[in-house]
């Protein structure tokens, strides 16, 4: 049985809260994951989330899907922004002086997957992680 989450937002920082809250009570209400992973699964969120607010246009929206698949949660947080090439290979570290860049990195390591691309003016990416 597949269990849907779909979260639309404004694309402003203001609305973080909502998709962590959202996505908090989804899992706790489906008893998705244990504590520790519902946490991790919480960052990963709200850096997919920021990114895509910090990317969107001001008076774009951000959306937020989670859905489970068999032995997987997946999330996809899709905006209306420029997007951005992500290699599956690739791994970019930003150097240790500064204080912003590691969010995809951070996803990274959380999740067993990572895809990104854009459909028509839509920029997405979507992770997933086993239960």
């Amino acid at each position: 049985m597949t269990i849907r989450l779909r979260l639309t937002l404004a694309a402003e920082a203001a609305a973080l809260g909502r998709a962590r809250t959202a996505l908090r009570r989804w899992c706790d209400e489906n008893g998705i994951g244990d504590e520790r992973w519902r946490r991790e699964l919480l960052v990963v969120a709200s850096e997919l989330c920021t990114n895509a607010v910090e990317a969107a246009p001001a008076s774009a929206s951000v959306r937020l899907h989670a859905w489970t698949q068999a032995d997987r949660v997946w999330l996809q947080v899709d905006d209306d922004g420029p997007g951005l090439e992500l290699r599956a290979d690739e791994v970019l570290v930003p150097p240790p002086h500064l204080a912003r860049g590691r969010g995809l990195l951070i996803v990274r390591s959380l999740t067993d997957r990572v895809e990104a691309g854009r459909d028509g003016d839509s920029t997405w990416v979507r992770v997933s992680r086993r239960l």
